[in-house]
């Protein structure tokens, strides 16, 4: 039987927003408090963990403050200030493991050549300072920058509180959608998969959104599914999180009543996690892990050697190379920004070309059709999902 794939990206979760907006509109109810373009909009709305206290702010974020980040601020000036620190942890990850880059690229035979030529110039043997290795998936990296520099770096230290104000601003957004917010709405692949899913053997989610909301609807109609790579459950539905999720919780966590603590070395130690390390949680009471899974917004993921998002990413070009001709191929709401793009351009070259391909996006990429159409030989574009 055939294949269905889906692909979604942040204009998705946009969409479902704004159709429950538009739901409780009519009801004479408030828009929730909600923004997914302008994420320092809503900084003041939740608090810190273990406090009374607003996250976003002098005493609990100092370095996001310093670097201009404030409640209800611009929308473009909130993010450059994002762009700026991910770019930052581009780049550290880039350097982090200097050893696998050069191995990575076969640079060894040049080793010994600038080598022979320092010992010459000198005439002393050089030596590298020895440094602490981190074994992983049957390589020996060495970190270019201690754990004690990555967190005195004014960027590199700014990640950390990134990606823990991140956590709880979407753990936020998801208190506020109840399951009949969801129920109310009519979303465009959930009718299809209700619709078409007997005619399809497997259906493989491909997300790069933190939020559940697509998971929640899923639950919500009582399709079933399994979280790829985290479970074993044979389920026909399979999702996937190469990014990351606020359902990643690690296993070590602050107990209720302690002092949570911004995991400011987050740069440095997310590249040593692995997918056995997190429980997979939807419910977010007193869930105050030690460090976060998420790969955040700009990052450029290819870049990072984090071991729960290789195991996803591999699996997803994987699955897309057992694609045939007349499998479906959805992608929702994927804006193929820059730095994501060495990624879903692997994962989309590794699809058949024969492959009926949509492209469902009011706003799209043109950059990304010219790619698709290139790409596919049965594509379209569409700003609805098909009915």
């Amino acid at each position: 039987m055939k294949h269905l794939y889906i692909l979604i990206g942040n204009g998705s979760s946009i969409g479902i927003i704004q159709s429950i907006n538009e739901n409780r509109r009519a009801q004479g109810l408030p828009d929730l408090n909600i923004d997914l373009t302008n994420l320092f909009k809503y900084g003041d709305y939740f608090n810190f963990p273990m406090t009374n206290d607003p996250f976003l702010s002098p005493e609990h974020t100092p370095i996001l403050w310093q670097l201009g980040a404030r409640p209800g601020m611009d929308k473009a000036q909130a993010n450059t200030i994002i762009s700026q620190i991910i770019t930052c942890g581009n780049v550290y990850a880039l350097a982090a493991y200097e050893e696998e880059i050069v191995s990575r690229n076969n640079f060894n035979q040049f080793l010994d050549i600038f080598s022979s030529d320092e010992n010459n110039a000198t005439g002393t043997q050089v030596t590298k300072p020895s440094l602490p290795t981190y074994a992983q998936n049957n390589s020996f990296f060495i970190p270019k920058f201690g754990e004690s520099e990555v967190i005195n770096k004014l960027y590199f230290s700014a990640y950390g509180e990134l990606s823990s104000y991140l956590r709880y601003l979407i753990i936020y957004y998801n208190s506020q959608v109840t399951d009949q917010d969801l129920a109310n709405i009519e979303v465009g692949i959930i009718n299809y998969i209700k619709k078409n899913g007997n005619n399809f053997s497997k259906i493989i989610f491909n997300s790069y959104n933190y939020d559940i909301f697509m998971e929640r609807l899923l639950m919500v109609n009582q399709i079933p599914f399994t979280l790829g790579t985290f479970s074993q459950e044979p389920n026909k539905v399979l999702f996937y999180k190469p990014h990351g999720s606020i359902s990643f919780s690690y296993k070590e966590a602050y107990k209720p009543g302690t002092e949570y603590k911004i995991p400011y070395h987050e740069l440095s130690f997310q590249q040593k996690i692995k997918t056995d390390e997190f429980n997979i949680k939807y419910f977010f009471t007193d869930d105050y892990p030690k460090h976060n899974g998420l790969v955040p917004p700009y990052g450029e993921a290819e870049r990072y050697e984090i071991a729960y998002y290789q195991k996803i990413r591999n699996t997803l070009i994987k699955a897309a190379t057992f694609s045939q001709p007349d499998d479906v191929y959805f992608i929702i709401g994927n804006a193929y920004g820059n730095v994501d793009r060495f990624e879903l351009d692997r994962i989309n070259t590794s699809y058949n070309k024969w492959i009926n391909v949509t492209y469902v996006d009011p706003f799209p990429n043109n950059d990304y059709q010219a790619v698709l159409s290139s790409l596919f030989y049965h594509y379209t574009q569409t700003p609805v999902f098909p009915e």
